[in-house]
C-alpha cells in the first residue's frame, strides 16, 4: 500500500533505476517507521553514563532509538545484531551492535572502545564499496543514534572499574606531521621498499613489481640498509593477489533451528486444540562460520574507509548519482590511509604506530599507497598486473655464499673426501685380514 502510493507519486516514464531504488527504500523507511511498537518509543526512563565518562539523558536515548529505526534498522536490526530485513542478502554482514566491536575504528583488541569522533567518522562518511552508506544528517542526531547503538553491548560500554569510574575509550585520533612534504618520490620509492620487505603488507594484500624487480630492490635494499630490509628468499604461490583471511568476529549466523513441538502431539483433550501444550524447543544456533575478509588490491579495488579524491568525473554529478563518495583534498585521502596503517584493522591488520614502524616510515607507506589508489581502473594498472603475471616464472637465486664461507666449504668438502677414502683403505685392509685367515 505504502509502496503504491510513493509510486503513483512519482512519473514511471521518468523513473529510472536510481530514483526506482530511492522511492522502494523510501517505502521500506515509512513502512518500518510506522511499524515501531508506540511502547518501544519511550524505553529508557533515565539516562546512563558509557565509556569514556560520557553522560547521556534518557530524552538523548529516545530520540536516538527511533532515529535508529528510521535510518540503521533495515540493516542492522531491531536488536542491533546485524540481522534486519536487509541483512541477509548483503556482504559483507552489517555490523552486530551487540558485540561492541567495529572494524575501522582504529581499534587493537577486542577490548577496546572507539571515541565518538571514530564512530561520528564512519557513519558520516561511510564504508566505500559497501551497502554502508554516509549519512548527511544533523549533529544531534547522529549523536543520539551512536549513544543508542552502545545499548546493545551494556557489557562493554558500561563496564565500571573497580573504582566504579567508567572505563576509558582509545585516545582521540591526532596525526603527526607528514615529514614527506615536497618529496613525493622519495617517499613513494621508501614506502614501496617497507611495504614489500620490512612491514610485509604483501603477506596479506597483492605485491606490486614483477618478481626480479622485487628481489633485485631487495638486494640493493640490504646492501644499504641491513639492518631493516633482507633479501627476499621466496615468494607465496600467488604473490600478486590478496589472501583472504577467516574473521569469526564478524560473523552473523542464520541457521537457526526454529522452535517446535517435542515427540508426539500433546493428548487429546490438552489445550483448545491438543497440540497448544506441546512441549516447545528452545530456539538453538549452530556455530557460524567465519566471514572471509578479503584485503583489497589497492589497483583495482576500493578501500573500505579511503575514499577517492574528487576529480573532473564527480565535478558535474549530483549527489545522489554520484558513483562514488570522494574526498576534496589529497591530503585528506592521505590522512585516511595514515590512520588505517597507523591502527590496523581489526583483527586482521595489525597497528604499525608504535609497533616497529616510525612515524616517518608509516607516512612514507601512506604516500606509497597513495600512489596505487590513484593506478585503479586505469590503462596503467593494468599494464602493471600484466607485467607482474608475466613474471610468475622467476625463481629466487640461491644465496651467494659470505665471505670465507667458500674457503671453509671447499675445506670441509676435502676432509669429507680424505674421510671416506681412509674408511675405504680400513674396509679392504679388514677384506684382506679375513681373507688371510681362512688361509
Amino acid at each position: 500500500m505504502i509502496l503504491s502510493r510513493i509510486l503513483k507519486s512519482f512519473p514511471m516514464r521518468k523513473l529510472g533505476t536510481p530514483l526506482l531504488a530511492v522511492a522502494i527504500g523510501a517505502a521500506a523507511l515509512a513502512s518500518s517507521a510506522c511499524n515501531v511498537p508506540a511502547d518501544h518509543r519511550e524505553r529508557f526512563t533515565e539516562g546512563k553514563v558509557f565509556a569514556g565518562g560520557v553522560e547521556v539523558t534518557a530524552k538523548l536515548l529516545n530520540d536516538g532509538h527511533d532515529s535508529y529505526m528510521l535510518y540503521c534498522y533495515a540493516c542492522h536490526g531491531e536488536n542491533g545484531d546485524g540481522k534486519g530485513p536487509a541483512a541477509f542478502s548483503l556482504r559483507p554482514p552489517p555490523r552486530d551492535f551487540t558485540k561492541g566491536i567495529f572494524k575501522f575504528a582504529r581499534l587493537s583488541a577486542g577490548e577496546d572502545l572507539p571515541t565518538d569522533e571514530d564512530l561520528q567518522r564512519i557513519i558520516s562518511k561511510g564504508l566505500h564499496g559497501t551497502a554502508m552508506l554516509r549519512w548527511d544528517i544533523e549533529p544531534r542526531v547522529l549523536d543520539g543514534i551512536i549513544q543508542y547503538i552502545k545499548t546493545f553491548a551494556p557489557q562493554k560500554w558500561e563496564k565500571k572499574k573497580k573504582n566504579g569510574d567508567p572505563v576509558k575509550t582509545i585516545e582521540p585520533f591526532v596525526p603527526s606531521e607528514d615529514p614527506w612534504v615536497g618529496k613525493d618520490a622519495q617517499a613513494i620509492q621508501l614506502g614501496k621498499e617497507l611495504y614489500h620487505l620490512k612491514a610485509e603488507c604483501s603477506t596479506c594484500h597483492p605485491s606490486f613489481g614483477s618478481k626480479n624487480e622485487l628481489y633485485d630492490m631487495s638486494v640493493a635494499a640490504n646492501k644499504r640498509d641491513p639492518g631493516m630490509f633482507k633479501v627476499i628468499t621466496d615468494f607465496r604461490s600467488d604473490p600478486f593477489g590478496s589472501v583472504a583471511k577467516d574473521s569469526k568476529e564478524y560473523a552473523v549466523c542464520w541457521n537457526m533451528e526454529p522452535p517446535g513441538p517435542v515427540g508426539e502431539a500433546a493428548e487429546e483433550g490438552e489445550g483448545k486444540h491438543g497440540e497448544e501444550k506441546a512441549e516447545k524447543k528452545p530456539e538453538k544456533a549452530v556455530d557460524c562460520p567465519p566471514v572471509k575478509i578479503l584485503p583489497p588490491d589497492f589497483t583495482y579495488q576500493t578501500v573500505r574507509s579511503i575514499h577517492p579524491v574528487c576529480s573532473a568525473a564527480h565535478a558535474n554529478v549530483d549527489e545522489l548519482h554520484r558513483p562514488e563518495t570522494c574526498v576534496e583534498k589529497s591530503e585528506d585521502q592521505l590522512t585516511d590511509i595514515y590512520r588505517v596503517i597507523s591502527y590496523g584493522v581489526f583483527p586482521i591488520m595489525p597497528k604499525w604506530r608504535g609497533a616497529g614502524l616510525s612515524e616517518s616510515d608509516i607516512w612514507a607507506i601512506s604516500h606509497y599507497v597513495q600512489s596505487l589508489i590513484a593506478l585503479r581502473a586505469t590503462p596503467e594498472a593494468a599494464a602493471l598486473k600484466t607485467k607482474c603475471n608475466a613474471s610468475m616464472g622467476f625463481q629466487v637465486p640461491a644465496p651467494a655464499p659470505k665471505e670465507g664461507e667458500a674457503a671453509a666449504a671447499a675445506e670441509a668438502a676435502s676432509g669429507d673426501k680424505a674421510e671416506k677414502k681412509d674408511e675405504k683403505a680400513e674396509k679392504a685392509e679388514k677384506k684382506a685380514e679375513k681373507a688371510a685367515e681362512k688361509k
